[in-house]
């Protein structure tokens, strides 16, 4: 079985970026949090129904977790209590730390991440970067957000629909973008505020960490 690790400069050297790991990205930021036994990983997965609205898989987990062992970025340790049978307990190790850190920069960095896994990566990134790194973060990705809504100002969309006569529905499909474009737009101005404001310091470490 050949094991694969999101690419990185600790796992990898001179390659192309890989697609977004959503996988190891939940197993790494819910060890950061605590050691866990890897079935509660998937217990908590299946709860918050990911399989559902982020694509994530259980058997997916349970292979990430396997990745991620056998790359040094997790360990796992058999516990026995009374007499039920040994379950392995996972921690996070320093090097998994850093790839989790690495990852979430990376991920909300990039402009070609669809909003929902934007959120996503955001929503696993306590205690995995600084202030000033998801500052820039959000400040980015409120540009990105702005330079694609001037687009829809210019009224491109609505020529090309015109010129090539596209269905009808087209119209509010284009309707439908601006507006989730407008309340992601306010929703991260709220979050940069907050984050100026230092209203969330649980969510980011300081840089001596």
């Amino acid at each position: 079985m050949t094991i694969r690790i999101y690419n990185s400069p600790l796992v990898n050297s001179g390659k192309r970026s890989k697609p977004m790991s959503k996988p190891q990205l939940v197993v790494l930021s819910f060890l950061k949090r605590q050691p866990m036994y890897g079935y509660k990983i998937g217990q908590i997965v299946e709860e918050m129904k990911m399989p559902v609205w982020a694509g994530i898989k259980l058997p997916s987990i349970y292979k990430a977790m396997q990745s991620l062992e056998q790359g040094g970025m997790i360990a796992g340790k058999q516990q026995v209590e009374g007499n039920n049978p040994p379950r392995t307990v996972y921690h996070i190790k320093t090097k998994g730390q850093e790839l989790l850190r690495e990852m979430v920069l990376d991920y909300l960095k990039r402009q070609d991440l669809p909003p929902q896994d934007w959120w996503l990566v955001l929503s696993f990134s306590a205690q995995s970067v600084t202030r000033d790194e998801l500052e820039q973060a959000v400040t980015e990705r409120i540009e990105l957000i702005k330079s694609r809504r001037d687009v829809h100002k210019e009224d491109i969309c609505r020529k090309v629909m015109h010129t090539e006569k596209l269905p009808g529905i087209m119209k509010h499909i284009i309707n439908l973008g601006e507006r989730h474009s407008k309340v992601e737009l306010d929703t991260l101005k709220e979050l940069l505020d907050d984050i100026q404001n230092n209203r969330l310091e649980d969510l980011y470490v300081s840089k001596g960490d």
